[in-house]
């Protein structure tokens, strides 16, 4: 095995029919050399893991109370996914937005939105919104599509750094009550990524794809008003016991 600039490689040993074999690193003309195993294998001690703590912080404050920044994806010239039959992801989450947000408003929480209505703002501005409200929680809501794909669908939700822990709470407050209410929504699990809104947040952050535009069903329970309201009530009802958790 030639090592590559740039890439790590270490040697492998492996125990095939009685033998140990090993893999190095060296000339293109190097073989794999065996030797017989006159040692007995040695057998992992069974351990058990230490718990994972969670290390998320309390949610900050603003002037005493919790800010939640809602962010609308894409917007005017940029309708985000086109699905099928033409439904444009900016016609599903807007109406979503609008009902997390009135609903975390009846719970006392503030709330703030980065666009509230069909206009065009840029990524960069969206986290400079939130930073000037002093928000101090962001949740960014869009609605996913897949070329030839049809089969995909699904609740995915994204983070990064310090958000995974507001990701957790929300992606499995919002796929238990989607799916207590009568409604399918296939669990995609919560994802990492570098999104632009994420990595430049300085709070916890997170980015909810709803569900897939590209899929028939989930194409056709997202045009509807029931199943959007449902959807907003298992966001809200997430970001509200993420806030409880940390307080």
């Amino acid at each position: 095995v030639r090592r590559a600039d740039g890439v790590k490689v270490d040697m492998v040993r492996q125990y095939l029919d009685s033998r140990w074999v090993y893999l190095q690193t060296g000339t293109p003309t190097s073989r794999i050399a065996t030797r017989p195993a006159t040692v007995p294998i040695p057998v992992p001690t069974a351990t058990r893991p230490t718990p994972k703590q969670d290390t998320s912080p309390p949610v900050r404050t603003n002037n005493g109370r919790v800010l939640v920044m809602l962010d609308p994806g894409h917007g005017g010239r940029d309708p985000g996914a086109i699905g099928l039959g033409g439904l444009r992801e900016v016609d599903v989450i807007l109406p979503v937005a609008k009902r997390v947000a009135e609903i975390l408003e009846k719970q006392g929480i503030a709330v703030k939105m980065t666009r509230n209505g069909d206009y065009f703002v840029g990524l960069d501005e969206r986290v400079a919104i939130s930073r000037e409200a002093g928000a101090t929680l962001f949740v960014s809501i869009h609605a996913n599509s897949i070329d030839n794909r049809p089969d995909v669908n699904g609740l995915e939700i994204y983070h990064y750094n310090i958000g995974q822990s507001f990701a957790d709470t929300v992606h499995r407050t919002v796929v238990d009550y989607v799916n207590k209410n009568g409604f399918y929504l296939n669990d995609r699990r919560v994802r990492s990524a570098r999104f632009l809104v994420l990595r430049k947040s300085t709070i916890p952050a997170i980015l909810v794809e709803t569900g897939y535009l590209t899929s028939e069903a989930e194409s056709a329970r997202l045009r509807r008003d029931d199943y959007q309201k449902v959807m907003a009530e298992g966001i809200a009802k997430g970001i509200i016991q993420y806030i409880r958790d940390r307080n």
